[in-house]
């Protein structure tokens, strides 16, 4: 049988065998319409089925898929494009290779009749969410010459007082949207002798040939406070300062987010309840004292009427970015009597504002208790990158990261986007 089920998509997580190689997984359908399925091993590699026909509860289709298939243990999901998960007795694997085997008797002796369906790689597609050997949280995309950097949180398996715990912080890289390589971790509370709990949200930023990754931790016998990495590379190791670079010794100081303007100025915006910045120096690692730490005024008109503790809806997870010379604040939020946070944004037409409220960006439905927005163009694309807790074990602790790609209006506001299965390759142009 299936270990889990989450809307049209049933998970095997523990499928095992001696050796890698390609096998034949067996598919017990027993009833349903004639639909397209789709199966992702490891959430690597994707395979459509398009022949497998309804059987019935005691004379189930045996469907013959070609998978590859690691040593050890793999993770397997099948799903459909209904709105419910199709309906399989079980699944099995076969105890030879695939070369080895005459697919046809090979399921033909385990039911009469039954039909094989071989299902063909589907390279072209990375299915959400993107990171299915951890738990990972809290995306922050940064493009670098042809490369997308993934920075992300990561939530331990193992919690620690029934809350979230999360002691480092990891990257991912790809050039294609669907080939992703794992770095890390590259950061952790072991490396920051001041900090002791709480590895939460993260951004990085490249400047003069040095990486900056800003990171909020909680400080000894303190409270919140922003730590600062440097890195000659973009997948680390980074380094500590040995110090905070933002600490009010208050709770405020999280989620920070930073973003070089076209004059050089660099703004480090950040805050849960209340939206803060300071301007960065250009060493990236001190911010001009005279201005300070400058709070934005908290009102309707910027971030609409909500349930927080400001009265707005923004609550946290701030992203900030430019666009054809329109300044954009993307951000956790609660609308009125919400308890799950959903995505807004605002606009402005300065770095600092002041900001109107521009909308819904993607509704809290199918989410857990928090998301965290992740923004960016890449290779012509947009990309908006989210968090769920769609794997296995998931939860509000448990968090899994996720991509949806999107497009701008003509006059750069953006319409509510949707959660999605995943994002197409991109093709490089020959």
């Amino acid at each position: 049988g299936y270990v889990g089920q989450k809307g049209n998509t049933l998970t095997f997580p523990n499928v095992k065998v001696e050796k890698s190689g390609t096998y034949c997984l067996l598919l017990y359908y027993c009833s349903g319409e004639n639909r397209t399925f789709t199966l992702t091993i490891n959430g690597e590699d994707r395979y459509d089925v398009t022949k497998l026909y309804s059987g019935d509860y005691v004379h189930p289709t045996v469907a013959a898929v070609l998978v590859d298939l690691k040593a050890g243990e793999n993770f397997i999901m099948f799903g459909n494009d209904a709105a419910y998960a199709p309906d399989l007795d079980r699944i099995a694997v076969s105890d030879k290779l695939a070369s080895e085997m005459d697919l046809s008797e090979y399921a033909d002796a385990l039911y009469k009749d039954a039909k094989v369906a071989v299902a063909e790689k589907n390279p072209d597609f990375c299915e959400n969410p993107i990171v299915r050997t951890m738990y990972t949280a809290d995306p922050a995309p940064m493009v670098y010459g042809d490369t997308l950097y993934l920075y992300t949180t990561h939530d331990e398996d193992q919690l620690v007082n029934d809350f979230y715990t999360m002691v480092d912080w990891y990257c991912f890289t790809t050039k294609d949207m669907v080939n992703w390589e794992q770095h890390g971790p590259i950061f952790s509370l072991d490396d920051i002798s001041w900090a002791d709990d709480r590895a939460w949200a993260p951004q990085a930023v490249e400047r003069n040939g040095k990486f900056y990754l800003y990171c909020p931790v909680h400080k000894k016998d303190g409270g919140m406070a922003i730590a600062v990495g440097v890195s000659d590379s973009p997948t680390g190791p980074f380094k500590d300062l040995g110090y905070p670079l933002v600490d009010e010794g208050d709770w405020n100081d999280i989620d920070p987010t930073v973003f070089i303007d076209d004059d050089g100025q660099a703004y480090l915006y950040f805050g849960n309840p209340e939206l803060r910045y300071v301007l960065l120096n250009e060493d990236m690692i001190s911010y001009n004292k005279e201005v300070g730490i400058v709070k934005i005024p908290m009102v309707e008109e910027s971030f609409a009427k909500g349930s927080h503790m400001t009265g707005t809806t923004y609550a946290e997870g701030p992203w900030f970015y430019k666009r054809n010379g329109l300044y954009y604040m993307v951000y956790a939020a609660f609308g009125l009597d919400k308890r799950d946070e959903h995505l807004a944004y605002s606009t402005a037409t300065s770095p600092t504002g002041p900001w109107k409220y521009g909308g819904v960006l993607m509704t809290e439905e199918g989410g857990v208790f928090t998301n965290h927005p992740g923004v960016c163009d890449f290779k012509g694309h947009s990309y908006l990158f989210y968090h769920t807790g769609e794997l296995p074990g998931g939860s509000l602790f448990h968090r899994s990261v996720c991509v949806a790609e999107f497009t701008y209006n003509e006059d750069g506001s953006i319409d509510t986007i949707a959660k999605c299965d995943g994002v197409s390759a991109i093709k490089e142009e020959k």
